[in-house]
């Protein structure tokens, strides 16, 4: 849902459509009453609100708001409160019965809508009222909706006898409101913040407010939108917010739930009975009730997360150091499992013992890695690096350090972390000792700087590293960095990138090294894409067979993209097909989510190319369920930006091409299609020179994906701008542009028959752009080409623009209507599908032309007797309503247009309509 809702509507498009069901039910006659239910600030209010400002114009509202204490004192204090704010007053004396008589009434006069809110802290009487409106339930107009807060409804409160009551009502329905997920969570925050948050800052704020969007709220706002991390502490309104159930406990049972939060994580009860020495079942008990803590496999947490912050910095630095010691203690003594290990390496920490927190976060990150773990493995291990200048006689170095530090990383998917810990270690390696192992970290770097956007495919790293092994010719390293000067030289075209390639087989071969043949198959696989050699996608499934059985992520990776190249173009179903594919394998090969969210966002290219929006906006879902790193969050985020500029919401679009562009810092991704989205936005914004500009960049350097589809949106503006004021800019423009761009150019090495009819659409639309703007009448004939060539290469996008221009050039040259239905039919049928804005122009222009968008009816158009209608004449009379021209209908009947003619003219004389028009209306209103 669009941050116009606030934030806290954002993510609950379905919640929101169920509410108005409600209300479209109850506005036909069929009353319900749907219970909201989730914990304090899931944003059932602002689900309440937004109802509210949708239907005030043809509900009436009754707004009754329960509140703590007060209500419970008061009986029917929400509903008389509603009462008051109703502009015509409501009944003289509120009793059950007569309040429902009033509701009758107030339903015949306009729907209903009575919310009530807060639900748990209702009176008795209230809930009666409710009960017997329940009861009743006529076919009024009424539509009742609660919110009701589920972690303030503890055992025995006197709601549950309630809703087990109304739950046997058949009117009676419930909405369960849950907290978002991390993608939810970073839609919020763009909202908040008007423009995408950097992932990190996502990772910050869903670890502390696990999705709960008003906590979310309470952490973000006032952030700087570009921050790369949190400020340290909490704001006081957070603060307050997640501590109010906790004030409410006795003294004794907060101390117990401080010392659950300085555990640091869900804890047995009987291991804080040891920690606190004494009794806690009562206390956790108490805990529990209020919705402080909640129980899970017999383990104790918080049920917001962020209360455990709040709780441990309440304590003195002497409180803290004594339980840390204490649980440090316990535990190291009863190790059993990773969560353990991970546990006393933390307590130790915390408690300030350097020595044992340097040890036991060693072995924390081993047991971590062997259990998979590597993200917890590298947080350790940086805590290991941290202390190592405090710890004699440590038995590994800095380099040994750095070394777990990076291969973690790797595991991990953080090759952000990775590639620093490359770098330090380079600095650390002495080359004449180990010149092996300063070539193999020099071809990492290569890698990872081209991976996370720091430089693309550089040469001279990849040439220092294979200098270094020129003593070592059998070496594996000698291989790898083989293959990646062929990689570096590929990329940039140079011409001994392909020799090198097989070279570096020939030498992964010799040496007897997995992962240098798995680069090596890599390299030969881009160098065969390049020659268009057939045997190229076997080659590169060779390279993914090798990488995959040794776990070689980023080899996998480069292979699968190179076949998925030899597939056909982006937006082949093949090649949407092959990344879902690739997708599955890494997830199921335990792959991190930075390389199955790169195929993800690949496939929502396709997908959002291909005309299925909202497949393309799930895989993107899917791309920041977790963080997908540099590389595929570039990627996703100017996917993003094309569907949002595609479908009118040209801010959004800005603010995700203006994080791709920093992510990728203008060096590292230069192969990703950036200018195609500049130009979109810019043409969406009538900016020509910066979509000149764009389409300049992208056609000069020709390495970017879709360069070959700047020029249709280009021309298209500048067309646009003829139409001006002042054309004469825009004339001059257009004729440079044409002068330099004769034509739309091909991409050579794309497999595939479908798309030499890509290319030839994107040429139709950009030689009708032009003959739009200088008004020849050669301009319908373009326009009938490009739709047709459009079709016929599935551009969906571009087609329903193409058939709107068919439709709006054919009507204003006066002929061809038929024809022009039939264009602007299409059109309107394409862009509502696709979510565009052009759907509007189209529906528009049909009014004007009186073109009906309605589809023909499945049965004939109900008459009255009176009228005596033949069974063809109701036929024919079914296509008159639904705007069908005599030709078309002649068409589809199989009968002549003369025919067709004889009936109306029958239908007329029988009807008493002057025209078909008029006929038509006389026969919808009875209808």
């Amino acid at each position: 849902m669009a941050a116009a809702g606030g934030d806290l509507l954002v993510g609950r498009a379905a919640e929101s459509h169920a509410l108005l069901d409600l209300t479209a039910r109850a506005a036909a006659g069929r009353p319900g009453f749907l219970l909201v239910a989730g914990e304090a600030g899931v944003g059932k209010t602002a689900l309440a609100r937004d109802l509210r400002s949708r239907v005030a114009g043809e509900f009436g509202v009754l707004w009754a708001p329960c509140l703590p204490l007060t209500s419970l004192a008061t009986p029917f204090l929400p509903l008389l409160s509603a009462l008051r704010d109703w502009p015509a007053g409501g009944p003289p004396d509120f009793q059950p019965l007569t309040f429902d008589r009033w509701l009758d009434d107030a339903c015949r006069e306009r729907p209903l809508l009575l919310v009530v809110d807060d639900l748990h802290w209702a009176d008795g009487s209230t809930l009666e009222v409710l009960t017997f409106v329940l009861a009743m339930a006529p076919r009024r107009r009424l539509a009742v909706l609660a919110t009701l807060r589920t972690d303030d409804l503890a055992d025995g409160h006197p709601l549950h006898r309630w809703l087990a009551d109304v739950r046997r009502f058949p009117e009676f329905g419930e909405l369960p409101v849950a907290r978002l997920d991390r993608a939810g969570t970073a839609d919020q925050l763009t909202a908040l913040f008007g423009r995408p948050p950097r992932e990190s800052v996502v990772d910050e704020v869903f670890a502390r407010t696990r999705g709960n969007p008003y906590l979310t709220a309470l952490l973000a706002r006032g952030l700087d939108p570009d921050a790369g991390a949190l400020p340290p502490g909490l704001p006081d309104g957070l603060r307050g917010a997640v501590t109010r159930a906790w004030h409410g406990l006795a003294p004794a049972d907060r101390r117990v739930s401080v010392f659950v939060a300085v555990a640091g994580r869900p804890v047995t009860a009987a291991l804080l009975a040891e920690a606190v020495g004494g009794p806690v079942l009562p206390a956790l008990r108490a805990a529990v009730d209020a919705r402080v803590l909640e129980v899970t496999d017999d383990r104790y947490w918080f049920v917001h997360p962020l209360l455990a912050e709040v709780l441990e910095a309440t304590l003195l630095p002497e409180e803290r150091h004594s339980a840390h010691t204490a649980f440090a203690a316990i535990l190291s003594g009863r190790v059993t499992d990773v969560a353990g290990t991970v546990a006393v390496a933390d307590h130790y920490h915390r408690c300030g013992d350097v020595g044992q927190a340097y040890a036991w976060a060693l072995r924390g990150a081993e047991a971590a890695q062997r259990e998979g773990g590597a993200a917890e493995a590298v947080r350790l291990l940086d805590r290991a690096l941290f202390l190592l200048p405090a710890v004699p006689a440590a038995a590994l170095s800095r380099l040994d350090l750095l070394d777990r530090v990076r291969v973690a990383a790797d595991r991990a998917g953080d090759q952000s972390r990775e590639l620093r810990a490359v770098e330090e270690m380079i600095g650390l390696v002495d080359r004449r000792q180990a010149p092996l192992a300063a070539a193999d970290l020099l071809v990492r770097r290569m890698r990872l700087l081209h991976t996370t956007g720091g430089s693309f495919a550089d040469v001279g790293l990849a040439r220092e590293a294979l200098e270094l092994t020129v003593d070592h010719p059998d070496s594996p390293e000698r291989a790898l960095a083989t293959a990646a000067l062929a990689h570096a030289e590929l990329f940039r075209s140079l011409p001994d990138g392909a020799a090198r390639a097989r070279a570096a087989v020939e030498l992964a071969e010799a040496s007897g090294s997995a992962r240098a043949l798995a680069y090596a198959l890599t390299a030969d696989t881009i160098a065969r894409c390049i020659a268009d050699d057939p045997t190229a996608a076997d080659r590169g499934r060779q390279a993914q067979t090798v990488a995959a059985g040794i776990g070689e992520f980023w080899a996998y990776k480069s292979a699968g993209a190179w076949v998925a190249g030899t597939l056909g173009d982006i937006d082949d179903q093949a090649v949407i097909d092959y990344h879902a594919e690739c997708r599955a394998e890494m997830t199921a090969l335990g792959m991190p989510h930075n390389y199955a969210a790169m195929e993800c966002a690949l496939e929502a290219f396709g997908l959002l190319l291909r005309g299925d929006p909202q497949a393309c906006a799930e895989r993107l879902r899917e791309v920041f369920a977790a963080n997908p790193g540099p590389f595929a969050n570039a990627h996703a985020r100017l996917v993003a930006a094309l569907l949002a500029v595609r479908q009118g919401r040209t801010a959004e679009a800005r603010g995700h091409l203006a994080r791709a562009e920093e992510l990728t810092d203008g060096s590292g991704f230069r192969t990703q299609p950036f200018d195609l989205v500049r130009v979109e936005i810019a043409g969406a914004a009538g900016d020509a020179a910066a979509a000149i500009a764009a389409a300049d960049r992208a056609l000069s350097e020709r390495l970017q994906e879709m360069y070959e589809r700047v020029l249709p949106p280009v021309a298209r503006v500048l067309a646009d701008q003829i139409r001006d004021a002042d054309p004469e800019p825009a004339r001059a423009a257009l004729a440079d542009l044409r002068r330099r761009y004769p034509t739309v150019p091909a991409v050579p090495e794309v497999p595939g028959a479908r798309y030499p009819l890509v290319a030839e659409a994107l040429r139709a639309l950009y030689d009708a752009e032009v003959e739009r703007a200088h008004r020849t009448p050669a301009a319908a004939d373009a326009w009938r080409r490009a739709h047709r060539a459009c079709h016929t290469a599935s551009l969906p996008w571009e087609e329903a623009y193409a058939a709107w221009r068919v439709g709006q050039t054919l009507l204003a040259g006066g002929g061809h209507r038929d024809e022009a239905a039939s264009a602007v039919r299409r059109a309107h049928q394409l862009s509502t599908d696709l979510g565009s804005p052009l759907a509007t122009e189209v529906a528009a222009l049909a009014t004007t032309a009186r073109i009906s968008l309605t589809e023909v009816a499945a049965e004939p158009v109900r008459t009255p007797p009176r009228w005596g209608l033949t069974d063809r004449e109701s036929e024919i009379l079914t296509h008159i309503v639904a705007g069908r021209t005599y030709a078309e209908i002649a068409r589809t009947l199989v009968i002549s247009e003369k025919t067709v003619s004889a009936h109306v003219s029958h239908m007329l004389a029988k009807t008493g309509a002057t025209n078909r028009l008029e006929l038509s209306q006389l026969a919808l209103r009875h209808a």
